[in-house]
């Protein structure tokens, strides 16, 4: 069993947390969860959630567009990364969809790199 660490935040007296770390992690449960909490609020967040400034974008992005989906006339409901969400925010890149019509480009990228990805798989590895 590997040996207990204490939790690194400090409680507002200024002395350590009295908990001890979740194993393999940090922070005890509490902290974890409060910090995590924080990070949502923050539209701040590991893996998934709200990058800072992305609700303003994605507002321009639909006002730009007069609110209308750029595939069918139903409202615009959400902003679709044509070319990916790691590529960039530049314009260029985003369209506004409604949540059908998204879902359907969302398909269509998978597709495509699933076709991709079977079309030309990795060269075997040559055993020495």
């Amino acid at each position: 069993m590997p040996a207990k660490t204490p939790c690194i935040e400090r409680i507002p007296d200024g002395r350590g947390c009295p908990h001890y770390a979740v194993e393999g992690k940090s922070r005890c449960a509490e902290h974890a969860r409060e910090r995590q909490q924080a990070g949502w609020a923050e539209g701040r967040t590991g893996k998934r959630g709200i990058r800072p400034g992305w609700r303003a974008v994605r507002n321009r992005v639909v006002r730009e567009q007069h609110g209308k989906c750029s595939r069918c006339p139903a409202p615009a409901t959400s902003v679709h990364h044509i070319d990916g969400v790691a590529a960039n925010e530049d314009r260029a890149n985003l369209v506004a969809l409604c949540s059908d019509c998204h879902k359907a480009a969302d398909r269509e990228v998978r597709d495509a790199l699933r076709r991709r990805r079977e079309a030309s798989p990795l060269a075997p590895r040559r055993r020495v």
